[in-house]
């Protein structure tokens, strides 16, 4: 089986973006027999430096996802009505209009390889509630769903990537809609498109401060018909680099993981990966110092976990 993986977050660029660095980087990954696709970063265009040279660096054979979670927490900072979810019109506007540009940069990777290239795109339903007149609803997340639904994404289907949703009793680390209601809008949705959830671990388990949060979610996107994808990125408590309950994409083997082998394959048994459209893992290598060799292995050894697991 061949998997998904979210190389960015192990990317030599964490001390600053080198391209040489990033090109014996990519060379490495598109040497990986288990890598069947990334899951690209974006943050408004296809590539934040160089967008001819970042389609050069990737296998014409990988079929890959693109994820605006980066483009969409940048924009948060700036603008915090901004969300697919946003019950304020400008605010979701602006994160229609933020997603049309993602659909851009999907018929710019299939021009490129002249085939349809990109098998999933993440939606999420932000904004970050619990900020004085920010709100979000069901509704509102439908509304968009259903525009995006509308569009040509070429043979991508979208996927909502469930982030950890607002609750009043601590802190957020996205603080989005409650996988209920995603579910809810999805249904509620209309177009072309096909549309789904994707479960993130780490995300679910920060929701529910519970590795067990994960497994509840997969059997609740799973038996309302939508689930589509599962990620793994592990969180850790106790740990001095990936902090305490922090969406940091810990590895699999680190001090302190909460993302072991038994809750993993646990979740891999629910979710049913063969019917899966995505599969796969975003760790984040530490410290910063590796060198390129280093964080390829990482990479390695993280897929040899996971091949334990299928």
């Amino acid at each position: 089986m061949k998997f998904c993986v979210g190389a960015y977050a192990a990317s030599p660029s964490a001390n600053g973006w080198n391209e040489a660095l990033e090109t014996s980087y990519y060379k490495g990954l598109r040497a990986m027999p288990e890598l069947g696709g990334l899951e690209i970063p974006f943050l408004g265009s296809l590539h934040p430096h160089n967008s001819g040279w970042f389609l050069d660096q990737l296998s014409p054979d990988w079929n890959s996802v693109l994820t605006p979670i980066p483009g969409v927490m940048n924009t948060l900072n700036q603008d915090p009505s901004f969300g697919l979810a946003s019950t304020d019109e400008a605010g979701r506007s602006h994160a229609v209009d933020f997603m049309a540009k993602t659909l851009e940069s999907v018929h710019l990777l299939n021009r490129h390889f002249k085939r349809s290239v990109v098998s999933a795109v993440e939606v999420h339903s932000a904004p970050t509630l619990g900020k004085p007149g920010i709100s979000s609803s069901t509704e509102a997340f439908a509304k968009s769903l259903s525009q995006l639904r509308s569009w040509d994404w070429q043979g991508a289907h979208l996927l909502v990537e469930h982030c950890d949703a607002f609750q009043l009793t601590r802190p957020p680390a996205k603080g989005f809609l409650p996988l209920a209601w995603e579910i809810e809008a999805i249904q509620t949705s209309k177009g072309k498109t096909p549309l789904g959830v994707l479960i993130n671990w780490g995300r679910s388990a920060i929701e529910g401060h519970s590795v067990f949060e994960p497994e509840i979610h997969l059997a609740q996107a799973k038996s309302a018909g939508v689930l589509s994808g599962l990620i793994f990125s592990g969180c850790t408590v106790g740990s001095e680099s990936y902090g305490e309950w922090s969406d940091s994409h810990a590895p699999f083997k680190t001090s302190g993981s909460l993302l072991t082998l038994e809750r993993a394959s646990a979740c891999v048994k629910i979710a049913e990966i063969s019917a899966l459209k995505v599969f796969g893992f975003k760790m984040q290598a530490l410290p910063k110092s590796l060198g390129v060799e280093e964080r390829l292995r990482f990479l390695q050894d993280n897929v040899e976990f996971l091949r334990r697991l299928v």
